[in-house]
């Protein structure tokens, strides 16, 4: 593969990829500026253009192709910088942008040998690397020394309904009871039994609780930041996306009725920096506070409705006018089984005003 193919990352929701040399130039000519102010542009530039040497192989390219797990990127270039360069600043900022700041020794940034490199990848990262759920939402991990708590970009808060709801309760009869008939072995045993027992003996009551309707908000968040701290990929979530939307189908019961998702809105950072690179800056940090943009989509009782029993009784509207500068507003819709994102405007069918 010529090194100006290599990838520092896997295509985004644009399609927009980076190669490996435009991606190490860039971080590396960012970080020297900003050093600047305290005369360490040597070692913020050496740092940036190795922070990521671990990358350059085809290794980390199958990676980017889901056929390999648990790489470790990062070391590689911290034993560069300290072995090659002399750099022990370039190695501990390496070190400590992938993992946090570590402790500033000599002999514990001397052990990045490259041929342990495996076995040097933290347990939290490993399970990054294999496990969904742990990239995803995190996860605190007991699971021995070193292991700690990974903190995954996706955080929920509870969901609330929009209106006061009406719990109920249903009695049910089991009518059939497991008992372990000591001595029996045929069925006529058992018959024998069953018709020596009282009728109630035979019989369970239980109750199923029920909501007879109810619209709930919940309201999630994604971090930019702890995504790249986990490895969660545009890949991860779109894979996100369609479980959300497809959550209820195929866990049907009787308590839970009809549940179902009824709209998803998505708020983009974008930034608003002419400079693609601040650009880049300004929507990772974010461009508006998360409960303003919130704020903007509300959801009321269609008037002469009292007592809501289905989504048509309410009428959801966004304020579309008021959205930020730097962000982009989503709706999203299931096509063909697969999550579907219309930005800045909405499917003619989603009967959501739009303002």
């Amino acid at each position: 593969m010529p090194q100006n193919k290599y990838l520092a990352h896997s295509a985004n929701m644009d399609g927009q990829t980076d190669t490996m040399y435009h991606h190490l130039q860039a971080v590396a000519a960012r970080a020297a500026e900003h050093a600047q102010p305290f005369r360490a542009e040597r070692e913020a530039y050496l740092a940036g253009v190795l922070h990521d040497l671990g990358k350059y192989g085809d290794l980390f390219q199958r990676r980017l192709q889901g056929k390999e797990k648990g790489l470790d990127h990062w070391s590689f270039g911290a034993w560069v910088a300290l072995s090659h360069a002399r750099s022990v600043a370039a190695a501990i900022t390496i070190h400590g942008h992938h993992l946090g700041v570590q402790i500033l020794s000599k002999d514990a940034l001397r052990n990045l040998d490259p041929n342990k490199l495996k076995e040097q990848h933290p347990l939290g990262l490993r399970l990054c690397d294999n496990y969904f759920d742990v990239r995803a939402f995190g996860a605190v991990m007991s699971t021995g020394p070193n292991a700690g708590q990974v903190r995954g970009p996706i955080q929920f808060s509870f969901a609330r309904s929009v209106d006061p709801i009406l719990p109920l309760d249903i009695s049910i009869t089991r009518m059939a009871v497991a008992v372990n008939v000591p001595g029996a072995k045929t069925s006529a045993d058992f018959k024998k039994w069953e018709d020596e027992q009282p009728e109630d003996k035979l019989r369970t009551m239980g109750r199923k609780a029920l909501i007879p309707y109810g619209l709930y908000l919940g309201k999630g968040f994604i971090s930019a930041h702890l995504a790249a701290q986990t490895f969660f990929t545009d890949a991860d979530l779109e894979l996100f996306w369609e479980a959300l939307l497809n959550m209820y189908e195929h866990d049907r019961s009787a308590s839970k009725g009809h549940m179902s998702v009824q709209a998803v809105f998505v708020f983009k950072h974008i930034g608003t920096d002419t400079n693609e690179t601040q650009r880049a800056q300004q929507a990772i940090l974010g461009c508006a506070p998360a409960h303003k943009l919130f704020d903007l989509v509300k959801v009321e009782k269609r008037e002469g409705v009292s007592f809501p029993r289905s989504f048509s009784d309410y009428q959801i509207t966004v304020n579309k006018s008021l959205l930020p500068k730097g962000v982009s507003l989503g709706f999203m819709t299931t096509e063909g089984g697969k999550p579907t994102l219309h930005w800045d405007k909405l499917p003619a069918s989603a009967g959501i005003e739009l303002r």
